[in-house]
This record gives C-alpha cells, structure tokens and sequence, in this order.
C-alpha cells in the first residue's frame, strides 16, 4: 500500500510496499512513484489520470521494477482520496503481486497450445499416412502431402523437388497460396543457373541433413542463390531430403514469401517425419510399378516371367526394408534377407514358423492375435508400429505398410508388411525426451530453490535472524549436492552405455566385496536404525571390483532408505551349478529378457528389504533411467533416479542378469546373477 499526492510524490510507503519492491520507507517518501518503479502502463497515464478523477477510483494491470531490477506484475488498484471539502488531495494505491499466476497463465495456455499443436501434427501424419497406404499412386501421395503440410504449417507454399540422373532437377509437386508464382510446370528463364547441387552430387543432403534458412539475406547465400530465391518470391525457407532406400530421391520444402520467418524445431521435426512416410511410399510405389511391368511380361511370354521372378527377388533381397509375407493363420511364407538380417535368424528358422510365437512374448499373443484377426475382416489393413523380438530377445520397433494378398476371387489369402527399423530414431526421441526432463524438473527444481535461496540472502531479508539465515545455507547446500551427485550419475551412466569406461577386471573374493560393500554402508544404516545382515561364500570371481561394490551400495542405500527403523535388510550370495529362470520372468521383465536355457555356475547375489514394496506394475520399469515407484521418492529420499539403471548396466556389462521380486507392503528383493568363469 502507498500513497502520493498529486504530482506522484509518494507520501506513504508501508511494510508490504517495503517486502514486494525492495525500498525502505525512507528511501521511498518522497520518490516520484513511477519513476521509482520505472511503471509501465496499460494505456497513456493521461487517461488513466482523467478517468480517476471522473469516477474516484482506476483499477488495471501495471509492469513494476523492483529494486532488485525484477520486474513484476501488479494488480493495481487506485482510489482518490479528499479533504472535508471535496477537493481531491492524494491517491491511494493497492498493488498485489501477480506475476507467478500470470507466469502459470502462460504456461497453461502454452501448454494447451502445445497439445493443439501435437494433435495437428498427428492428423497430418495420419492423413499422410493414409495416403500411403490406400494408393500406389505416387504422384497423388506426393500431392496429398504437400497439401496438407501447406494448410496444417501455414506457409505460402511446400513443395517436392525430385532429382535426377546427373543431380539437376525439377519440382513435381506443389500447394501455394493465391498471388504467388507457381514453380511447377513454370518455363520461366531463370536469372542464373545454381549448379551447386549438380557440383556436389546433392551436397549436405546427401548426408541426411536438413537446411534451414530464417531470413534468406542473413545466411551467407551465394548470390546466384539469392537472386533464383528472389525469383521465386522465398524470403524464407525449411528443406529436408527425401530417400528412396540409401539413393537421395528428392526434397521436401515448405516455404514463406511474405517475409522473413522462424522455423520451430517442431516443424523441421515434422517434415523429416513427413520425408519417412514418403520415402516408404516412393518405395512401395517403385516396388508396385516393377512388380505390374514384370507381371505384364508375365503373360507375353514364359522366359519374360522367370526374368520378371529374377528382377522381383532381387529387389525383393536387396531393399534396405524388411519384407515379410505371412497368412491369414499367421504363417511366415516369405522373409527377406534384411528382414532376416534385422531379426538374427536364418530363413529355415522363420519360414513355416508361426509369427506370432516367434516374434512376441508369451503374454502378448492372444492380444496381437485378436487384432490381426480384427484386421482381416476389414477392406484394408491399416499402417502401425510394432514392437518384434529378435533372435537374442532384442526389442525392434518397426513401422510397417501393410498390403492384403487376394486370391482370382478377390479374398483376402494373407498379408505382406513392408517395415522400416526405427527403433534408433525412437530411443533418440527418447533421449530427447529425457534430456528434457532432466532441465525442466531434475534440474530446474534445484536450480530454482538455490536461487531462491540466494536471492533472499543477498535482499537481506535473513540478516536479523541467523537461524533462518542458516537454513537457507543448508538449503541450498543440499540442492547443490543433489545437482552434483544427478550430474556424476548421468555421466556414469553415459560412460557405461557407451563403453567409455574400461571394467578393469581381476580375481576377487565374492565375501570380501560384500563386506567391503556393508563397511561402507554401515553408518546409513546405522542412523536409519536398520540392521544389515550378510550370508557370502569365499568364492572367487573375475569382476571389476569398484562397479560390483558400486552395485552393492546402490542396492543397499535403496533398500536402507526405503526400511523403516528396526528393519533388517539381509545381503546374500550363493553358488549355483543349474539354474532355470522361471519362464515369468521372461514375462514380466521383457527389458532384462532373462533366458529360460538352463544357467550353469553361476553366483547369485540378493540384497532383501522389509519396506514398503513395490507395485507389479512397476517392477517392468524400475531398471529405466529417472524411474521411481512414486513422484516423490526423489525429492524426499534424495535419489536421482538413476541408481538402477547404472546397476543394471554394470551387471549387463559383466555378462550378468538383474531383475526384483517384491510383494507390496512386505518389501522387495533384488537379485543379479554373475558367471564364474
């Protein structure tokens, strides 16, 4: 709350005013107020001078400076105040800081744009993706996606370049916006010839590379360029190269005439997806126009068709795209060799197999059966992705077109699906995903508290009371640690996955390493008041001993942090000749695939908990980095969320096996199995 008179000298400046702006009400009585608080206004302060004086009171939105240099958000309320007479004397101002609602405005709102945005993106690839698989055409194809790319990205024009044979080449297709010239079928003479591409057979596409162009008279151009850009009315544009298995087809472009423009990461993300759809179906599309030439060959002659079956296998073997053939009873007839190459078998081990069996868990037949099934019954069978194992239990995620097989009389005798391998692509988008949340929460959460911390420090709003001075330090000392251990962890992790780290290995005893794991644990469990209790043999293994120790530790501080006082956790290992994991296990923990062959001398170790547990649904993720049974297991246990997962790659690396057993509210039990040599 303050006040000023009537030229703006404040006059009153009370403690809140003191709090939400940084001033003293010393140094603020007799400050001009909106030259103090540098305001900014919604509308001429005349105007809002001439409407407080027509009605007694204004009320609106004000940006403010605080003494920090924060600039802030108020709800503004002012009231004339007037002597005995009537005559106005003062203004009253009632200002309420609503920067972090309007802040939480904003991101909501951005939010639902976001959400908007990712249904629009999903619609276009579903509209493409349609048009790949209902026509062969793919001159239509190639014209459905340059329209919808137009319409849904709201450029002035997207179009297709092909190229050809000696790298010149020439649009096909087009959707551009009204008053703009057309480049197709245009046989305008062109201010220069730009062989640039012709020169470099392609140049940076030739490498998958995108090129992204804002504002085309700020990136360096070659003039030539410039001037044939100008020509085509483009002040900015976004290209993506499309290819036909490893050979460079063509080009994607959206372009905007009207001025220059920022390309968003996720429209450049959506036309390289737009470029996937595409190239399948230039692909399927070649596939189709050879298979209908050596089918007309067919019938003109009988050598012509063994020549037709030639050209047809050896396209069949030689595309970068699995191919597989199965019947309506879900039969393989037909894999080809990067199909088979992809998955780890040899053709007599996939041929005459059942597909269902072969490629997907136990537990996910029944439900992949019903679906294909579903599927046949209809007019077509729909574009998806699939989830296959490999030979060695591997996940693939393929994105497979699939085409019905007909008989003479039109019915359906069984399915052939075209796939391409995107499993890469996808755990980089997970990646992404991941580094994402790691700045927007792991991150930033910290980073925000030791700010805060900070900031109220250095404001000397702590300095007449030491206690809570203190904690403030403790405070953001304790988010300081959390940020270092999350960083040494995340590098540790990369290290190990990326087999930067040398496992230096050499003979140990596997009951040395547990005691020496215990030792360093005791203190924890001591001030948790849990008892540690360990059964190990004197066995002699060959392991890198600092990363089995780093794996005891991180299970025992789990199952210490999670126990309550009084609880025992117990640390186990024992020798095993012949061992057969339960069939289960391959069930419920699809990401271990845990063999059913029998195990012969192997040490299985256990570190055993009396927690809380953890729920069925969890126990398939709790190995995945950033995963925690509940939101706020990191935040109050201090974890980073990554333990399990360093743990899981030390064990993999050592050719072992990790996996948890737990009942819910009983605690839980993690286990790992090493060969002994």
């Amino acid at each position: 709350i303050m006040t000023h008179d009537l030229n703006d000298v404040i006059t009153f400046w009370n403690q809140g005013a003191e709090f939400m702006y940084g001033w003293t009400n010393a140094e603020a009585l007799g400050q001009e107020t909106h030259r103090l608080l540098q305001t900014q206004f919604p509308q001429p302060l005349p105007e809002i001078k001439a409407q407080l004086q027509a009605q007694g009171y204004w009320e609106g939105e004000l940006l403010h400076t605080r003494r920090d240099g924060l600039t802030i958000t108020v709800n503004s309320r002012w009231v004339m105040q007037k002597d005995q007479l009537g005559k106005p004397i003062k203004v009253l101002e009632i200002n309420t800081d609503i920067t972090q609602q309007q802040a939480a405005l904003r991101e909501r709102k951005q939010a639902e744009a976001d959400l908007q945005r990712q249904m629009i993106q999903k619609q276009l690839l579903w509209n493409i993706t349609q048009s790949v698989r209902q026509s062969l055409d793919i001159q239509d194809i190639l014209a459905t996606a340059v329209r919808e790319v137009h319409h849904t990205l709201g450029v002035d024009r997207a179009s297709v370049y092909q190229f050809n044979p000696d790298w010149s080449g020439y649009f096909v297709v087009e959707s551009v916006s009204p008053g703009w010239v057309k480049l197709v079928n245009n046989d305008m003479a062109k201010v220069c010839e730009d062989t640039h591409l012709q020169k470099t057979q392609g140049g940076r596409f030739q490498q998958h590379q995108n090129f992204v162009v804002n504002d085309i008279y700020r990136m360096g151009l070659h003039t030539c360029h410039i001037q044939l850009l100008e020509q085509f009315q483009a002040k900015a544009y976004a290209v993506t190269p499309i290819f036909a298995g490893d050979t460079l087809w063509g080009l994607l472009a959206i372009y905007h005439n009207a001025a220059p423009r920022d390309w968003e990461s996720w429209e450049v993300s959506l036309l390289e997806q737009i470029s996937s759809q595409l190239a399948i179906a230039i692909q399927q599309s070649q596939l189709y126009a050879k298979l209908q030439i050596e089918l007309q060959e067919r019938r003109q002659a009988e050598t012509m068709t063994r020549e037709s079956d030639r050209r047809w296998r050896l396209l069949f073997e030689n595309t970068n795209l699995a191919v597989i053939s199965i019947d309506t009873n879900g039969t393989i007839e037909a894999a080809n060799p990067f199909f088979l190459k992809l998955t780890g078998y040899a053709e007599n081990e996939v041929i005459g197999k059942n597909w269902f069996i072969l490629f997907f868990l136990p537990r996910q037949i029944p439900e992949q059966i019903k679906l294909f099934q579903t599927h046949l019954k209809k007019t077509s069978y729909p574009s998806l992705q699939s989830k296959i194992l490999t030979k060695t239990g591997e996940e693939k995620i393929i994105n497979w077109n699939n085409t019905f097989l007909r008989n003479a009389q039109g019915e359906v005798m069984g399915v052939t699906g075209i796939g391409e391998d995107i499993t890469e692509r996808q755990a980089v988008e997970k990646l992404k995903d991941e580094f994402i949340s790691i700045v927007s929460h792991e991150l930033r959460t910290p980073l925000t508290s030791i700010r805060g911390s900070l900031g109220l420090l250095m404001a000397g709003v702590m300095d007449d009371d030491p206690v809570a001075m203190k904690r403030m330090i403790e405070i953001a000392a304790i988010d300081t640690e959390r940020l270092v251990r999350l960083v040494n962890d995340i590098l540790d992790l990369e290290k190990l996955e990326m087999g930067r780290i040398s496992l230096i290995r050499e003979w140990c005893d596997a009951a040395d390493l547990v005691q020496r794991s215990v030792e360093v644990m005791a203190s924890s469990a001591q001030a948790a008041g849990v008892t540690l209790e360990i059964v190990a043999p004197s066995v002699q293994i060959w392991v890198a001993p600092d990363r089995i120790i780093q794996t005891f530790t991180n299970l025992l501080s789990n199952a210490i942090k999670f126990s309550t006082a009084g609880g025992v956790v117990a640390l186990r290992a024992e020798i095993i000749d012949e061992v057969i994991l339960d069939t289960k296990n391959d069930q419920d923990y699809p990401s271990q695939v845990i063999p059913q062959r029998l195990l012969s001398s192997h040490i299985l170790f256990s570190v055993q908990d009396q927690g809380r547990g953890i729920p069925e649904d969890k126990l398939e993720t709790i190995f995945g980095r950033f995963q925690q049974v509940d939101a706020s297991d990191s935040r109050d246990q201090g974890g980073t969320g990554l333990g399990l997962a360093i743990c899981k790659s030390i064990v993999q690396q050592h050719s072992g096996q990790i996996w948890a057993e737990s009942t819910w509210g009983e605690g839980s039990t993690f286990f790992f199995a090493l060969p002994l040599p």
